[in-house]
């Protein structure tokens, strides 16, 4: 399942597809997992500019995607200000 070419591509697929959706800017992955049959990958995305730029505000999202690139789900899981930490909550 798990190849660099189909990680690069599972990522690939993720932000552009959370990008379109919303119409904002990914910042990058903070993690990338499999379950079951599918990847699970979590990105950040500028939600509101501040100025300094250590108030911004930046969202969380997990967008899951089977092995054939079709996307499953997608939620946001969380928000944050830049220099603060995201501690994922265990379901």
């Amino acid at each position: 399942m798990a190849t660099n070419r189909n990680i690069k591509k599972v990522c690939n697929t993720a932000v552009e597809f959370l990008e379109n959706l919303l119409n904002r800017k990914a910042e990058g992955i903070i993690n990338i997992s499999t379950e079951e049959e599918c990847w699970k990958i979590h990105i950040e995305v500028l939600e509101r500019k501040a100025v300094p730029d250590t108030q911004d505000q930046l969202g969380i999202y997990e967008v899951k995607l089977d092995d054939d690139m079709t996307i499953l789900q997608y939620r946001k899981i969380g928000m944050r200000k830049r220099t603060e930490m995201f501690v994922e909550e265990e379901d």
